[in-house]
């Protein structure tokens, strides 16, 4: 019987962490995300590259972006990994009958780059943080992907 305590006790706290990662009453963050895949000529049959975006929405109305881009051997191996990520202040729109809306992103404010684990935060150096290009994204929330970049 003690057992079945512990386990519903956990289960709680489970559950109330769970509530509260997740922004509890406050709301959820919002995750979109783009990915695509291509082959470079002369690798074909070895290496697979992919580019994947994504854009996470803060309920205080922040947000966080982030650009990889990784280079796969087709036995599965990653062998280049190079990660950019940007932190800032967005606002946002209503979406419209389809489910986009437009997201507006002020410039970072902070960030990383980590190009094959090596990690270079933007309070070391944060010359990367001008290379940031969005000013606004489109984001469909009916199917969770960014629309455009």
């Amino acid at each position: 019987m003690k057992l079945n305590k512990v386990i519903a006790m956990a289960l709680v706290a489970t559950a109330a962490l769970g509530f509260t990662a997740c922004g509890g009453a406050k709301g959820s963050a919002e995750l979109y995300s783009t990915q695509s895949d291509f082959v470079e000529a002369g690798y074909e049959g070895d290496c697979v590259n992919t580019t994947q975006q994504i854009l996470v929405l803060s309920p205080d109305g922040t947000y966080t972006y982030e650009d990889d881009f990784q280079v796969h051997q087709i036995s599965g191996v990653i062998v280049a990994n190079n990660r950019t990520v940007y932190k800032g202040k967005y606002t946002a729109g209503d979406a419209d009958a389809d489910g986009v809306k437009e997201i507006s992103l002020e410039a970072p404010t902070e960030g990383y780059v980590s190009m094959n684990g090596a990690v270079t935060p933007s309070s070391d150096d944060a010359e990367f943080l001008g290379d940031f290009d969005k000013s606004s994204v489109k984001v469909n929330v009916n199917e969770g992907v960014i629309v455009t970049e």
